[in-house]
């Protein structure tokens, strides 16, 4: 038996043995001692007839709270050290660190919450003048000894994100490395290095090659260590199932090409349920912007300070909601590879021209409004830093379009003239169906073929990039052939597809989003136009001060109200300063928004300054309504 067998077996049959209690287990005897103690102190204090009684008890209401969990915990795993229940965590969570500084840490964690619980309850005794609340300070630090498993679930998630983010590029790559020959363990050495596309998955594949080469494991034994209740099923599918097909000497390329399949199809999926999710989102975000201005309107009565209602909406409910919006589009999106940063040079210039223009119209004008002085340093800054990214994409997009075309057309050069991939190249170089950037790569090829080993030149699409760099090693290797080139293409158009209903299913949250400023434009219209109609009708005398009449309380509460609106046309005069800052900011966080969940990168800034000039639009549409209805009022 191997020695990770051995020590698999271990570890499964310690919870069953029965232990001495040692220097180890202190962390048990602790945690349990601290918690009977802290009880008995409780109830001692129940039992104290003193000024002091509330006090105390504001100190071991949130110490027992506090200390009884982690105790029962402890409890359930008692045939564990704590040393064991770390290791195990970090050997859950896919990390290279020690268990025995995630002990001291969680040890250290579980000292610092028992004081911070005890004043945390003074404070809240101190506070709300009443011990009752002090409980909470024991329920705010529980976390702290819970640390190891949450950052256990932190870990997993985020590894199973990144690693199924560059599944499609590692299982694609290994495919092509299959049809040139290379065994698993070659295909490990070749993929481990970390590029600016490629992270996860390298070093997860530089474990198993150090299990391999430094601990001296069989190649099946160091991938199945490291693939082994591993986060990402599809991860531990792809190789496992290599490394099983291989040691029965079966041929890897079919299992990989059935695989690359599935995992596209999988990203198609996947992809088409966040678009339809994020776009009933959208509309839903839409109903929000129908209530703004009667949120805003309510808040003014209510309070009867008209600066009391705007200041809600533009500075607390609007970002709150665009706040909300981001995260859930951040959590719920698919990871995309989008290789190409912001410029933050060109940006930073952009935003200084915006303050100085800014500035120059506050002294031309001597007034300067709160939107136009938001709007137009933003806008300088979107569209300067992220320019270069919204090109990027617009390759990226041409090149995932086109590369199943080329690709096709290789393999007819391929199997009709036996030409290698240079001369197919050069023949199709200049071919208009292939587009711009298709016939730019083609040309860089043919440059770097003259001075490199590799030609394979640089492009913002991750799968154009991976699809050219087989080619290019097959035919290196002398096996590039007609079948390996249809399955490419096969590949190619099946990630395109994914894409295409990425996109498709996103249509109904793209057309939200312009639309959001025009939408809140005619909903502030409207209601400036209903509440200046009511303030028409109720622009009567006070009856109930009429000399000689006398009306009942419940008749004079009704004029009461009902003189309430005999101001509100002038109330929704004054919020109309507020509701353009807030088309101003509809359009920031729509623009996130379709950065991040249509681009698949914030970085894509370009996505606020279009939304902006949507809103710069609106706003002076804004302006000529609200005026056109002042003067037919």
């Amino acid at each position: 038996m191997s020695k990770t067998q051995q020590r698999k077996v271990n570890l499964k049959a310690k919870p069953k043995q029965k232990k001495d209690l040692n220097s180890r287990d202190l962390n048990y005897i602790l945690l349990l001692s601290v918690a009977s103690i802290s009880t008995v102190l409780l109830v001692l204090s129940f039992l104290v007839q003193s000024q002091y009684r509330e006090l105390l008890l504001s100190v071991f209401l949130p110490l027992t709270v506090y200390s009884w969990p982690p105790a029962i915990h402890r409890l359930s795993k008692r045939t564990w050290t704590f040393e064991e229940l770390m290791e195990r965590l970090v050997v859950s969570s896919k990390v290279l660190e020690s268990p025995a500084s995630w002990s001291r840490e969680t040890a250290n964690n579980t000292l610092y919450g028992y004081t911070a619980a005890a004043v945390i309850g003074l404070a809240l005794y101190y506070l709300m003048g009443s011990y009752l609340y002090s409980p909470l300070g024991g329920l705010l630090v529980l976390f702290t000894y819970f640390l190891p498993w949450l950052r256990t679930f932190d870990n997993r998630t985020s590894l199973q994100r990144r690693v199924e983010m560059e599944l499609p590029i590692i299982s694609l790559m290994m495919w092509g490395l299959s049809e040139i020959g290379y065994d698993v363990m070659r295909m490990v050495e070749t993929l481990k290095e970390e590029t600016e596309a490629l992270k996860a998955i390298p070093r997860e594949l530089a474990k198993i090659y150090r299990d391999f080469t430094v601990f001296n494991l069989p190649p099946d034994q160091a991938v199945l260590k490291e693939t082994e209740d591993h986060p990402s099923k599809l991860f531990e599918r792809l190789l496992g199932g290599a490394v099983i097909i291989s040691s029965i000497g079966g041929e890897i390329s079919v299992h990989l090409s059935r695989v690359t399949t599935e995992v596209l199809q999988w990203l198609k999926e996947s992809w088409d349920r966040y678009g339809r999710s994020v776009s009933n989102l959208g509309e839903l975000s839409l109903l929000f912007l129908l209530m703004i201005p009667l949120l805003a309107i309510w808040f003014a009565i209510v309070q009867g300070n008209v600066q009391y209602g705007t200041d809600m909406i533009v500075y607390f409910l609007v970002p709150l909601i665009g706040v909300s919006l981001y995260i859930y589009v951040a959590f719920q999106a698919p990871l995309d590879t989008v290789p190409v940063k912001g410029n933050p040079k060109l940006g930073g210039v952009g935003l200084a021209v915006g303050i100085i223009v800014d500035v120059i119209y506050y002294l031309i004008t001597r007034s300067l409004p709160m939107w136009l002085a938001v709007l137009i340093p933003t806008a300088a800054f979107s569209l300067l830093y992220g320019y270069r990214v919204q090109r990027a994409l617009v390759r990226k997009s041409e090149v995932e379009s086109k590369m199943a075309l080329l690709v096709r057309a290789v393999g007819e050069h391929v199997r009709t003239t036996g030409d290698n991939l240079y001369t197919a190249l050069s023949k199709l170089k200049g071919n208009k169906n292939f587009g711009g950037e298709l016939n730019r790569i083609i040309e860089r090829y043919l440059l770097l073929s003259a001075v490199s080993d590799t030609p394979v030149p640089e492009m913002d699409s991750w799968v154009g990039k991976s699809i050219f760099e087989i080619m290019v090693k097959t035919d290196k290797e002398g096996v590039l052939r007609y079948e390996i080139l249809r399955k490419l293409s096969e590949f190619a158009d099946s990630y395109y597809d994914a894409v295409s209903t990425k996109r498709r299913s996103l249509y109904m949250f793209l057309g939200s989003s312009i639309a959001a400023p025009v939408i809140l434009v005619a909903m502030i219209a409207l209601t400036f136009l209903i509440m200046n109609s009511i303030a028409g009708l109720a622009n009567v005398p006070p009856l109930q001060q009429t000399p000689g009449v006398q009306f009942p309380p419940q008749l004079q509460g009704f004029l009461q109200f009902f003189s309430v609106f005999q101001n509100i046309g002038q109330t929704i005069q004054g919020t109309i300063p507020a509701m353009e800052l807030a088309i101003v900011e509809i359009g920031i966080i729509y623009g996130l928004l379709l950065a991040k969940g249509y681009d698949g990168t914030n970085q894509n800034t370009f996505r606020i300054f279009q939304q902006l000039m949507v809103s710069g639009v609106s706003v002076f549409l804004l302006h000529f309504v609200i005026t056109h209805i002042s003067l037919s009022v």
